[in-house]
């Protein structure tokens, strides 16, 4: 699925929610509200649920830019999935995510990756035409095996916990950046709802945070 096109599905789906949302809060609100500005009150119910959604979105969608770029790891969004194995290599997937290519420098070095373990400094693949290989990431050095027994003979090893792709990859991708993911969701449910308050005080009551209104009286000798 590409880039765009999940954009739009993912805008079609907060509509959908937002209008199920704004349908109840709209009845619930024109039942219980009071006749003092009723009208605004019923406007904003409808219009509240669409404003926190769709803010939300991209007030994420804004972060999760930034620590693409920082983290140098995919959105989530696409059809592409990437994540760093260290700071020269990655590994991504383009359509298929489970057949990976493992990246040096954003140069392709081994593709049709199945499976794969990380040990330090070292990455060991198995790909789909039943392959082995060890990458010494520090000598940038690729070594192909026929078989996983010569493997194991050739690095002293007696058992391998290889695992999918897709497995490594989301171990990956959480290690990198899954704690400032959490932290941009938190962030940004904090500036939608928040903006929603702003917004409602402003449109009902005339003001935003602890503003209040300054009456004026005149006196009469």
């Amino acid at each position: 699925m590409g880039f765009g096109l999940s954009i739009v599905l993912h805008l079609i789906f907060l509509f959908i929610i937002s209008s199920i949302i704004a349908l109840f809060s709209g009845i619930i609100t024109g039942i219980l509200s009071g006749p003092e500005k009723k009208k605004r009150k019923l406007i904003l119910s409808i219009f509240i649920p669409y404003h926190i959604f769709f803010s939300f979105y991209f007030f994420a969608f804004i972060g999760s830019v930034f620590i693409s770029e920082i983290k140098k790891v995919d959105m989530g969004i696409g059809d592409s999935w990437y994540v760093p194995i260290d700071e020269s290599y990655q590994i991504l997937m383009i359509d298929l995510p489970e057949q990976a290519y493992i990246e040096c420098n954003e140069k392709s070095i081994l593709s049709d990756v199945s499976e794969i373990q990380q040990i330090e400094k070292k990455v060991f693949c198995k790909t789909y035409n039943e392959k082995y290989y060890s990458i010494n990431l520090i000598e940038n050095k690729l070594t192909e095996y026929q078989n996983i027994e010569e493997l194991k003979k050739a690095e002293n090893f007696s058992k391998l916990n290889l695992i999918k792709v897709t497995e490594f990859y989301q171990k990956r991708k959480w290690e990198v950046s899954g704690i400032l993911m959490i932290i941009n969701g938190i962030l940004s449910i904090i500036a939608s709802v928040l903006s929603a308050i702003l917004i409602y005080r402003f449109i009902v009551y005339g003001k935003t945070l602890g503003t209040k209104n300054k009456k004026t009286f005149t006196n009469i000798r």
